[in-house]
């Protein structure tokens, strides 16, 4: 007796065959997809340690991998006070001399913030402690000729 129709054993072989490969095709995209969202998690990550000077601890690293050096970005950390550069629009030599003194300030309490922050090398360390004295000398001056 010859088997055909749905119990026949080749029709469920072919069956199982079919799914095996669909199964593998969806794992493959599924792979994929993966890989995908964690390059874009690595760019975010990085992204976020050039902001804060720090990888996070969420990082996805293989096995193997080591994390990558970042080099954090330095901008200005300070607001200028607008109501004193507006003051200074006014020719006025005394506001002049306030709003140049308000900006020292602003420039030397970023340089001693810059200064006072960990994790730096020797040489950088030395070189934001010169820029340190530098600006905390400008500003000394400009307080004496202001007063």
């Amino acid at each position: 007796i010859l088997h055909s129709g749905s119990d026949s054993p080749t029709t469920h072989t072919k069956d199982v065959t079919t799914h095996t490969r669909a199964m593998k095709v969806k794992h493959q995209a599924l792979q994929d997809q993966l890989e995908s969202c964690l390059l874009q998690l690595k760019k975010l990550c990085i992204r976020e340690a050039e902001l804060t000077g720090q990888l996070p601890k969420d990082y996805p690293l293989l096995s193997g991998e080591k994390p990558p050096q970042i080099r954090r970005r330095i901008g200005a950390a300070f607001k200028l006070d607008e109501q004193n550069i507006l003051e200074g629009s006014k020719d006025s030599e005394l506001s002049l001399a306030d709003a140049e003194l308000a900006l020292q300030m602003k420039i030397y309490e970023a340089a001693r913030k810059l200064c006072e922050e960990h994790h730096l090398s020797k040489a950088v360390r030395k070189s934001r402690l010169q820029q340190c004295k530098v600006e905390e000398k400008k500003l000394k001056k400009l307080q004496e000729m202001t007063f």
